[in-house]
């Protein structure tokens, strides 16, 4: 099912059009004022503000189930609960409009029946019908076993703290990640079970010009990047993802991924790093950020991150979901899915019975809710 929003200002009112395959187009209402819009946004930009200290980490988790129950209720009219309640449905693409891409719908909140929409349905967004279609026409030409992996590629590089996330804080930290390398060598062995044929580039081999050079000048299905990113607020086209030349971290921006990659084929693209997921809007509902890069340099389809996460459950859900993406040969929108209720239930239960995450085990929103999946929903290698 797809439900595709659109926004009228002068009306102050979202007009949302349901397709369903088999099945008439219909299309629902919902008054909604521009006020809703700004005060959304700013309600998920103090929680990720709150993410980012230790202290109020624990409000922002409160703060993201309060939001989802509000986005259900704002977003979606009560003639579409009901129909939904009434047409069961698996898979659930939402094409949203302006500041509702930066929301975390999959952590829309059903009350009475007790879930997340992340996690009941097989849940994808889209940019708009024409990307879509075009993800979808580009499917079948997506078979070859052939994958990048980028892991670590800051490791033994400090920087100042400032220069990476903003603010003030000149502290010099060191950027290497111990998890993506562990992250990274669990995607490899699935893969290489499965015959495919991998490019890793670990640590010191991801130098930027090589990067560049190797997505240019191959044929993949699968890249997958574990490692530092960061969204900018102010002008989301400098948003980056953060490489090495020598001994020195050196950015990939967004607009640079549009303008000096062209991809062969249509790999589908998974961005294991913090804020990989940021995007804004501007006149005439355009989405840009690092997702609208890789769009425009030719993705099937891409995983994405909406605020930073967390070491250990990045990890396990990274795992999980190729697990059954690539060895059970799950849809992507599936396999995510189950990847996200994997970890939810291992954060829930560890509240009542033992720490799971060790540094972070009163939560669980913040582990899963951040992965957003742009594309088509059925993607699977058979």
């Amino acid at each position: 099912m797809i439900l595709d929003y659109y926004y009228s200002n002068s009306e102050q009112k979202f007009y949302i059009f349901g397709l369903q395959k088999g099945k008439e187009v219909f299309f629902f209402e919902r008054p909604f004022s521009t006020s809703n819009f700004k005060n959304l946004k700013e309600e998920m930009l103090s929680i990720l503000d709150m993410r980012k200290e230790k202290r109020k980490i624990r409000n922002a988790e409160i703060n993201l189930v309060s939001l989802g129950k509000k986005l259900y209720d704002k977003l979606i009219p009560d003639k579409l609960k009901i129909y939904l309640k009434n047409n069961p449905v698996e898979y659930l693409t939402i094409i949203p409009t302006e500041v509702l891409h930066s929301l975390p719908l999959e952590l829309i909140y059903d009350d009475q029946e007790k879930c997340f929409w992340g996690i009941k349905y097989a849940m994808t967004r889209a940019f708009n019908l024409q990307t879509l279609r075009a993800a979808i026409a580009a499917e079948k030409e997506n078979q070859i076993l052939s994958a990048l992996i980028i892991s670590d590629p800051t490791t033994a590089i400090k920087m100042p703290y400032n220069q990476l996330h903003g603010g003030r804080n000149e502290t010099e930290i060191s950027l290497g990640l111990d998890f993506a390398l562990i992250e990274s060598k669990n995607i490899y062995e699935i893969l290489q079970k499965m015959g495919f044929k991998i490019i890793l580039l670990q640590q010191k081999d991801a130098e930027k010009s090589e990067v560049i050079n190797i997505l240019n000048d191959n044929l993949f299905s699968i890249i997958h990047f574990a490692g530092h990113a960061i969204f900018n607020r102010d002008n989301p086209t400098l948003s980056f993802l953060l490489l090495r030349e020598g001994e020195m971290p050196v950015k990939l921006y967004a607009n640079e991924i549009a303008s000096k990659i062209s991809f062969k084929g249509y790999p589908i693209i998974f961005l294991s790093a913090c804020e990989t997921g940021g995007i804004d809007t501007k006149i005439g509902d355009e989405v840009i950020g690092l997702a609208r890069g890789m769009i425009e340099a030719g993705t099937l389809g891409i995983i994405i991150a909406g605020w930073r996460i967390f070491d250990e459950s990045s990890e396990e859900l990274t795992r999980i979901f190729y697990h059954n993406f690539i060895f059970r040969k799950k849809p992507l929108a599936e396999a995510l899915r189950l990847a996200r209720l994997h970890v939810h239930s291992r954060a829930k239960d560890a509240k009542t019975k033992g720490i799971i995450y060790a540094s972070t085990h009163q939560l669980d929103l913040l582990h899963w809710g951040a992965y957003r999946f742009y594309g088509v929903p059925f993607i699977s290698f058979q």
